[in-house]
Parts: structure tokens; C-alpha cells; sequence
């Protein structure tokens, strides 16, 4: 009985823990349905690579075709968890046209169905673009090496000067938790019948 019981208990810890694992597993992925989702992100990340894709509940019908979404969107997941991209701070954005409110997005950036799937690279809110004021675009099923080509060849060098700038950010935050400020609330005073001296201040390291 003790036996079983320490295997069941076991195979609990192990549950527990893989689920814990899971749910700590980072990723830079945000999945955005509507315009403000969209600016709000965007202005908080300097740099968002964005996929756009459509995936109707109806189309689940079509296994083939479901099966390149699912694929998509888990070659698109692993490229955000690429360390130099999490190093850079760099947040990937996922919009399902599907979804009443991506229409604005897909607007904004001329996506139609013609270029479906697609990605797009924002830099401070707005898209990357080249001549006649177009958005950079990768149109397709791509694949892992073709979509990191394509970040690469646009942000390549700027990625790794972000990373360093982000973490001498990281760094300027951890000394400020080991130096600071603090306010003692009560009064003080220099024994007993002596005048108060009022509160203190002070820092710590």
C-alpha cells in the first residue's frame, strides 16, 4: 500500500511539474484580434514581426489546409523563441483575418487575399516599407530558415545593438533594486524629554 501510494504520488509531482514547465515556457508570441490589441503592443515593442493568416472555423473541414495553418503557426512560434530575437526583445504578433476586428489591420497595411499568408516587420509602430511607400512583405507557407532570412536581412544588425541596449537597460534596473531610497514614516527622537528631530530618509545597498 505505502508502494502505491508513492508512485501515484510520484506521477502527481511529475503532472505538476510538466504542467508548471509548460506554462513557464517562454515565447515572445502575442496574438492580437483587434486595432487597439495592435497599437498597443506595437508601441510598447520597438520591433514586431506580424503574421497574417486566415482561419475560418469552417475550414477545419479541410484537413490539408488545416494542417499548413497548424504547421505555420508553429514554425512562426519557434522563430519567436530564437534567443537572439528574445535577446532584442523583438515580439511576434499573430492576427487571424478571421476575427471581425483584424479587418482595420489587414487595412492598414493593404493585406488582401492575395497575400494571405503574409509578414510584416513594424518598427515603432509603423511597417518597414520600400519604394512607392509599400510595406516589406513574405508572402506564403514559408518555412523557419526563410522567414529568419527574412528578418535578418532587414534587421540583422539592428537586433544586435537592440540586444545590448536592452540589456544595459536590464542591468541599470538591477542596480536601482540594490540601491534605493527609503522613507521611515515615524518619528525620531534623541531619548527621553529630548525635542523631535522629525522623520528620516536614507538609502540602502
Amino acid at each position: 500500500m505505502k508502494k502505491l501510494f508513492l508512485i501515484v504520488l510520484a506521477g502527481a509531482t511529475f503532472c505538476v511539474a510538466s504542467s508548471f514547465a509548460r506554462q513557464r515556457e517562454p515565447s515572445n508570441e502575442v496574438t492580437v484580434s483587434s486595432w487597439r490589441q495592435f497599437e498597443k503592443v506595437t508601441n510598447k515593442f520597438r520591433y514586431a514581426v506580424v503574421m497574417f493568416y486566415y482561419n475560418h472555423s469552417q475550414m477545419h473541414e479541410d484537413e490539408q489546409l488545416q494542417g499548413d495553418i497548424d504547421e505555420l503557426k508553429r514554425m512562426f512560434r519557434a522563430v519567436s523563441r530564437e534567443q537572439r530575437y528574445e535577446n532584442a526583445d523583438v515580439v511576434f504578433l499573430r492576427i487571424n483575418l478571421a476575427w471581425e476586428g483584424a479587418g482595420k489591420i489587414s487595412n492598414a497595411f493593404d493585406i488582401t487575399n492575395a497575400t494571405i499568408p503574409s509578414f510584416l516587420l513594424i518598427k515603432n509602430g509603423d511597417a518597414v516599407r520600400v519604394s512607392f511607400n509599400k510595406p516589406i512583405m513574405l508572402i506564403g507557407y514559408v518555412d523557419r530558415d526563410q522567414l529568419i532570412a527574412f528578418i535578418d536581412k532587414h534587421w540583422h544588425d539592428e537586433l544586435i545593438d537592440e540586444a545590448e541596449r536592452v540589456e544595459d537597460e536590464k542591468e541599470r534596473r538591477r542596480e536601482e533594486q540594490r540601491t534605493y531610497w527609503y522613507y521611515d514614516p515615524w518619528p525620531y527622537y534623541y531619548g527621553w524629554g529630548w525635542p523631535w528631530y522629525g522623520r528620516r530618509w536614507g538609502w540602502y545597498w
